[in-house]
């Protein structure tokens, strides 16, 4: 194993390439990519946290929410508005509300093909065999908000969620300071579907949908991605309430050869090393030296033209 480069440009270290040639690089591979699943801080915040809401219910949120969000709220003001909601496209580019509706309408086709279909039959001494699929009465999805509001997320949640007939979809976003939610956000949530949407981020959310408040009520099956402590709200809360899955830190590994174009590889890689907690993992695999001194010299590029390119580097 040889590490062939390692440097750093304007404030930001440009990852390094390294060469394996023989034994070992499965000792330096889980040294590079190990990480804990549940970060043992964020899940003791998050028991304390729950337990908190589980007492003390909306008093709590409002709380939480001014001391972690910096958002000042009343229990009336966590539940957005419809007229909020219906106006939030007017505060967007018509060029974004079309590229959603089209991103919106892939989904749903994609989503509509990949329904489980009922089905029976009979057996051979006069019996039935077969499969009912029924969708919950009630879900919850959470959309990040972080380093940049996730819209994304509302699309892919929400839409399966209304595709699969799901009457009650209730969706939590964190406002800002001011209390508002992105209205990217918020447009690509009425799209897709959500029936409530509220002022909520982080731990706090996920324990609102999962327990249920005056305000809330509590919802069968909780999706959507997060954080470390969103990550470790969801498994302290789990059995309780029905999860997508225990999800890590992004990552993201690119298998390519020569023949790749070192742009569009670097582009891949900072997609996940943008979301800025740190413990993002972006793994280019290739036999080609020059792809990957290319690549690097791409990353150094186009991380400094991203909004957040500080959230990249980290």
């Amino acid at each position: 194993m040889k590490r062939l480069a390692k440097s750093s440009a304007r404030g930001g270290s440009v990852p390094p390439v390294v060469r394996w040639s023989g034994g070992g690089y499965s000792r330096e591979l889980r040294r590079l990519l190990g990480r804990p699943a549940v970060c043992p801080r964020a899940e003791r915040t998050a028991r304390r946290i729950i337990a908190e809401i589980e007492k003390r219910g909306d008093a709590a949120l409002v709380e939480l929410e001014l001391r972690l969000d910096g958002c000042r709220l009343t229990p009336a003001r966590l539940r957005v508005d419809t007229e909020t909601l219906a106006s939030a496209g007017r505060r967007l580019p018509p060029s974004f509300r079309r590229m959603a509706r089209e991103a919106h309408r892939r989904i749903l086709v994609c989503a509509r093909r990949e329904l489980n279909r009922d089905w029976e039959m009979g057996t051979p001494y006069g019996g039935h065999i077969g499969e009912r699929f029924v969708p919950y009465d009630r879900v919850g999805v959470y959309v990040p908000g972080g380093v940049s509001p996730l819209a994304s997320t509302a699309l892919m949640t929400v839409t399966l969620a209304k595709a699969a007939g799901v009457p009650q979809i209730v969706a939590c976003s964190p406002p800002c300071h001011s209390g508002d939610i992105h209205p990217a956000v918020l447009f690509c949530l009425r799209m897709a579907g959500a029936t409530e949407v509220y002022r909520l981020g982080g731990i706090q959310a996920i324990a609102a949908m999962a327990l249920g408040t005056r305000s809330i009520r509590p919802v069968r099956k909780i999706v959507g991605p997060g954080g470390a402590y969103v990550t470790a709200a969801k498994k302290l809360l789990y059995g309780r309430v029905a999860l997508d899955m225990i999800a890590g830190p992004s990552e993201i590994a690119v298998l390519a050869d020569s023949t790749a174009a070192a742009p569009l590889v670097a582009a891949d890689l900072l997609s996940q090393a943008e979301h800025g907690t740190g413990e993002e993992k972006a793994l280019l695999v290739t036999d080609s030296p020059q792809l990957a001194r290319a690549v690097q010299r791409e990353l150094q590029r186009q991380v400094h033209q991203l909004p957040e390119a500080q959230a990249a580097m980290r």
